[in-house]
């Protein structure tokens, strides 16, 4: 009895545990044979999956049966992420410092005229004694545009030069009438090539002129109706040269690479570059020069040669493209003067500043001797510079093509 006893307790001991064990385990859903909604099931709230289903054993009264069964979700795919490219940082200026050794193609201009622009002195040129004689013609917005632009270059050039008098005489193309009795009355013939009235006539309107007749500095330029963004700089353009013959009459004796290109670089950079942040408008312009130097030396205008000469990066080629238009009073193609002038500004300004080119320009009140000037203000020949501009003026003449 003895022994009995203890094995029937040694059963009941190992059968508890399994039986909470199975008391314990949750009903999951569980595949099955086969499963029809209604037929009896055995263990409430089994779930089993059959044909995409997952039945349910419900209680139906005093019987446990098989649900109507519920659609299997499908779980929806996790989309996987398209990788997104980290955007490469747009530069805001050059990888390095411009100097006249590393003329950067893209930053040269914008760093000159950036230059320029950051030294312009708040001004009103109504302090100055200018009389502005307009054409009835003249439309009112563009005649504001051309103020603003005198102020800011005599804003610019107020620390050295503070004319006494300034005469700015603005015409349309419907003005001829009127600026024929105006060149009578403020005695402008000595700066005419030509009739005014075929100067408006001819080359939709297209002109301006700088002097000093009678000792008044003097502009006289067209506002046509349609004239483009580069128009701007023909104020600037002008008032440089008066700064220009108030150092001991500058241009009457500097190569018009000089004259024009410095006079040119003003123009772009206080007229219209900040409008123009993109430089569209100052390649058109320099590629409109280039046309104009075919047509000068009696080349076909499509034949392009100062632009290729200047693509050709030879500082030969480019040495004497300057020694042609170094002839003192000007001399050469006006457009190579106003081209290859106007880049040469760009470079001397980014390299060596503002200050540096009104230290040149104000050399000229001690001294005519141009190529002693460069050397005392740049600490560079001439005949270096021209190599050393070669590079950038290569680059341009390719874009110019």
């Amino acid at each position: 009895m003895t022994i009995y006893k203890v094995r029937v307790k040694n059963a009941f001991a190992i059968g508890l545990p399994i039986a909470l064990i199975s008391i314990l385990l949750p009903v999951s859903a569980i595949s099955a044979t086969k499963i029809t909604p209604g037929t009896v099931c055995k263990v409430y709230l089994q779930k089993v999956t059959y044909q995409n289903k997952v039945f349910t054993c419900i209680k139906s009264g005093k019987k446990l049966v098989w649900s109507k069964g519920t659609a299997v979700k499908k779980p929806t795919p996790t989309a996987t992420p398209t990788p997104t490219a980290t955007p490469t940082p747009t530069p805001t200026g050059p990888a390095n410092k411009i100097t006249i050794n590393n003329l950067d193609p893209v930053w040269t201009s914008v760093v000159a005229f950036k230059e320029v622009n950051d030294r312009i002195i708040t001004f009103d040129s109504s302090k100055l004694n200018i009389a502005y004689i307009v054409g009835p013609g003249v439309d009112p917005k563009r005649l504001s545009d051309e103020k603003l632009g005198i102020d800011r270059i005599a804003g610019l050039w107020s620390p050295y030069f503070m004319p006494e008098k300034i005469r700015f005489i603005y015409v349309s193309e419907k003005d001829s009438d009127w600026a024929e009795k105006i060149v009578v009355s403020e005695q402008l013939s000595s700066m005419l090539y030509q009739s005014i009235t075929l100067m408006i006539t001819q080359n939709s309107c297209g002109f301006a002129l700088g002097g000093r007749p009678n000792g008044i500095y003097t502009n006289i330029q067209c506002l046509a109706t349609g004239q483009g963004l580069g128009n701007l700089q023909t104020g600037p353009h002008e008032y440089t040269h008066f700064f220009q013959y108030f150092n001991n009459s500058l241009p009457d004796y500097s190569p018009c690479w000089i004259t024009e290109g410095m006079a040119h670089f003003y123009g772009n950079a206080v007229g219209y570059s900040i409008q123009d942040p993109n430089g569209k408008e100052r390649l058109s312009m320099f590629v409109g020069q280039t046309y104009n130097y075919d047509r000068d030396k009696g080349n076909s205008q499509n034949a392009r040669t100062l632009p290729k000469i200047m693509a050709e990066g030879s500082t030969e080629k480019t040495t004497a493209l300057f020694n042609a238009i170094e002839k003192p009073g000007g001399g050469g193609s006006p457009s190579s003067c106003y081209l290859l002038g106007g880049l040469a500004f760009e470079a001397l300004t980014a390299s060596y500043g503002q200050e540096k080119i009104a230290t040149f320009m104000t050399s000229f009140k001690s001294s005519k001797d141009w190529k002693a000037n460069f050397l005392s203000t740049f600490g560079i020949e001439v005949s270096t510079f021209y190599e050393k501009l070669t590079p950038y003026l290569a680059f341009w003449g390719s874009k110019m093509l």
